[in-house]
C-alpha cells in the first residue's frame, strides 16, 4: 500500500468523524432543554437563561462520564521498587484487603521479618530459661532464709525445752483427758435431763389424750344434739307447711325455703356425726402413739446413759494411766540415790550438770542461728539482684519493636486492595519500575454512577432525586437513574464534545447520578455519555433538595479574581 493511499484513507476518516460530530451537535441543539451552547440567549447581567426560557425548560442536558461508586481508585506502591508479580488480572473482582501483588523487595522484607521473629523467639526462650533459673535460685535462698528464721529457732527452742518436753506433753495430754472426762460427765447429765424431759412430755401427752377424749366427745355430742333438734324443728315446720299448702294458704316459695333449711340442718347433723366418729377413732390412734412415744423416750434414756457411761469409764481409765506415766517420768528425771548390784547406795550425781551443758549448747545454737540468718538474707538479695540484671540484659521490648518495624516494611512490599471492587486497568507490569504513577486502577463497578458536568447557568434547575437518563452509542439502550449528589464547586469542564464549535472553557458543576442498571455500564468506566435530567414540575422522585448555595453567589465567589 502506498503512502498516498494511506494518507487519503486517514483524511477520509477524519472528514467522516467531523461530519458525525457536527450532526450530533446539531441534533442536541434542536432538542428542548439541551445544554447551554455559546450561541444561547442569556441574561448578560446574571449569566442565566431568559426567565421565559427557564420556566419552559423540562430537561437539562449535559455531557458526562461513567465511573464506579467511590470513583476510580489508584493503587500505588508505598516505596520506589520494581514490581515482582501481580496476583490479579484486569476485570477480576477482589475484596477489601485482598493481595494484588508483590514488590521485588518482598522476599527481602519477608526474610527480615522472619529473622526478627526468630530473634524475638530466641530472646523469649532465653528470657524464660534465665527467669526460671533465677527464680529457682531465689526460691532456694528464700527457703534457706526461711529455715534460718523459722526452723533453726525451733531447733534452739527444742534444745531449750530438752528434758521438760515429755513432761509438758504428758501434762497437756492429762489436761486434755481431764477435760474429756468433764465433758463426758456434763454430756451425761445433759442427755439424762433431756431424755427425762422427753419422757415427761410423753407422759403428759398420754394424760392429755386420756383427759381430753371425754371432753371432746361430750362437746361434739352436744353439737350433734343441737343439730338434731334443728333438723327435727325444720322437719316439723316443713310438715306443717305441707298441710297448709293443701289449703292454698302458703306459697311454694315458702315451702322450698323451709325444705332448704331442713336439708341444711340434716347436712350439719351428718357432719357432726362424722366428726364425733372421727374423734372416737382418733382417740385410739393417739393413745397408741403417745404410749409408743413414752416407751421410745425411756429406751433412748437407757441407751444414752449406757453409752456415755462406757465412754466415761474408758476416759477415767486413760486419765489414771496418764497420771501414773507422768509420775514415772517425773521420778525418772529427779536425782535418785544410786545403788550397785549388791544394793549398796552410791552418792547421788549432780542434778545441775546436764542442765548447765544444755544451756551452753543452747547459747551456741543461738549464735549460729543469727549467722545463718544473715547469710541467708545476703544470698537472697544477691539472687534477686542477679535475676533482675539478667532479665534486663535480654532486649525483649526492642526486639518486639524490630519485629513490628519489619512487619510494617513487609506490608509496604505487598499491594493490597483498599476496598472491594474490580480491577479496571493495569499500568505497570512485573519487572517494571514503580514510582509516582499508579500501578493499577480499580473501582466498585457493582454500583455505577454518571458524573454530569452541568453548566453553572443550569444548576439552579437541578434537584436531588430528579430522574435522569444516560445514553451513548456504546450502550445498547439508555440507562435510567436519579440525581444523588450535587457538587458545591465550579470547575472547568473535563468532558469535551466532538463538536469543534463547542465551548471548551465552560464553567460546570459535577452532578452525580446513581444508575439503576449498573451491569450494562460496569465495563465502561470513563465512557463519555449524554445526560438528560428531568427538571420539570413534579420531577423530583423523592422530594430531594436542590443546590444549597445560590447560583449567582457561587459563580461570583468562584469566578472572582
Amino acid at each position: 500500500m502506498s503512502r498516498k493511499l494511506l494518507a487519503l484513507i486517514v483524511l477520509l476518516f477524519l472528514i467522516i468523524a467531523v461530519l458525525a460530530g457536527v450532526l450530533i451537535h446539531a441534533q442536541k441543539r434542536s432538542l428542548p432543554g439541551g445544554p447551554l451552547m455559546p450561541g444561547r440567549t442569556t441574561d448578560k447581567k446574571s449569566g442565566s437563561p431568559d426567565a421565559s426560557d427557564r420556566e419552559s425548560r423540562t430537561t437539562v442536558s449535559a455531557l458526562g462520564r461513567l465511573e464506579p461508586e467511590g470513583e476510580v481508585i489508584e493503587v500505588n506502591a508505598a516505596e520506589v521498587d520494581r514490581l515482582e508479580r501481580l496476583t490479579v488480572q484486569e476485570g477480576e473482582t477482589v475484596e477489601s484487603g485482598a493481595v494484588l501483588g508483590y514488590l521485588e523487595r518482598h522476599a527481602v522484607r519477608l526474610a527480615e521479618k522472619n529473622q526478627a521473629a526468630s530473634q524475638l523467639e530466641e530472646a523469649k526462650k532465653r528470657y524464660e530459661a534465665e527467669k526460671a533459673y533465677g527464680e529457682a535460685l531465689v526460691k532456694e535462698a528464700e527457703l534457706a532464709l526461711q529455715r534460718a528464721e523459722e526452723i533453726l529457732p525451733v531447733e534452739v527452742r527444742i534444745e531449750e525445752l530438752g528434758i521438760l518436753q515429755k513432761e509438758e506433753l504428758l501434762l497437756q495430754d492429762l489436761k486434755a483427758q481431764e477435760v474429756r472426762v468433764t465433758q463426758l460427765q456434763a454430756q451425761l447429765a445433759a442427755e439424762t435431763a433431756l431424755h427425762r424431759a422427753q419422757i415427761r412430755e410423753a407422759e403428759l401427752r398420754v394424760q392429755e389424750v386420756e383427759s381430753l377424749f371425754p371432753i371432746n366427745v361430750q362437746a361434739q355430742e352436744a353439737v350433734l344434739r343441737q343439730f338434731q333438734a334443728e333438723y327435727a324443728h325444720a322437719k316439723s315446720d316443713l310438715e306443717r307447711l305441707d298441710k297448709l299448702t293443701q289449703g292454698k294458704t302458703i306459697t311454694d316459695e315458702e315451702v322450698q325455703r323451709k325444705s332448704s333449711l331442713m336439708n341444711q340442718s340434716l347436712e350439719r347433723m351428718k357432719n357432726a356425726e362424722a366428726v364425733l366418729a372421727r374423734i372416737k377413732s382418733a382417740h385410739a390412734i393417739d393413745t397408741v402413739a403417745a404410749s409408743a412415744q413414752l416407751e421410745t423416750a425411756k429406751a433412748r434414756l437407757q441407751s444414752t446413759e449406757s453409752q456415755i457411761v462406757i465412754q466415761l469409764q474408758a476416759a477415767i481409765a486413760d486419765l489414771e494411766k496418764l497420771r501414773r506415766r507422768l509420775a514415772m517420768e517425773t521420778l525418772g528425771r529427779r536425782p535418785r540415790p544410786g545403788s550397785d548390784a549388791a544394793g549398796s547406795e552410791k552418792p547421788s550425781p549432780d542434778p545441775f550438770a546436764d542442765l548447765n551443758n544444755a544451756l551452753l549448747l543452747v547459747e551456741k545454737l543461738k549464735k549460729s542461728t543469727l549467722v545463718e540468718q544473715e547469710l541467708a538474707r545476703a544470698k537472697l538479695a544477691a539472687a534477686r539482684s542477679n535475676l533482675a540484671r539478667t532479665l534486663n540484659n535480654i532486649p525483649i521490648d526492642s526486639l518486639e519493636k524490630s519485629l513490628q518495624l519489619a512487619q510494617a516494611r513487609l506490608e509496604w512490599s505487598i499491594l493490597k486492595a483498599p476496598s472491594a471492587g474490580e480491577i479496571l486497568k493495569i499500568f505497570i507490569r512485573p519487572g517494571e519500575q514503580t514510582g509516582s504513577s499508579p500501578i493499577l486502577k480499580m473501582g466498585n463497578t457493582r454500583q455505577m454512577y454518571a458524573v454530569a458536568e452541568v453548566y453553572e447557568t443550569d444548576i439552579g434547575l437541578v434537584r436531588k432525586g430528579q430522574p435522569a437518563s444516560v445514553s451513548s452509542p456504546a450502550l445498547r439502550q439508555p440507562i435510567d437513574g436519579e440525581v444523588e449528589h450535587i457538587g458545591r464547586m465550579i470547575f472547568k469542564n473535563d468532558v469535551l464534545s466532538v463538536d469543534p464549535a463547542a465551548d471548551t472553557d465552560a464553567r460546570v458543576i459535577e452532578v452525580r447520578i446513581k444508575l439503576r442498571d449498573s451491569f450494562s455500564a460496569a465495563s465502561l468506566t470513563n465512557l463519555q455519555v449524554d445526560v438528560r435530567i428531568q427538571v420539570g414540575p413534579g420531577s423530583t422522585a423523592r422530594g430531594g433538595s436542590g443546590y444549597v448555595p445560590p447560583v449567582s453567589d457561587a459563580v461570583a465567589r468562584f469566578t472572582s479574581p
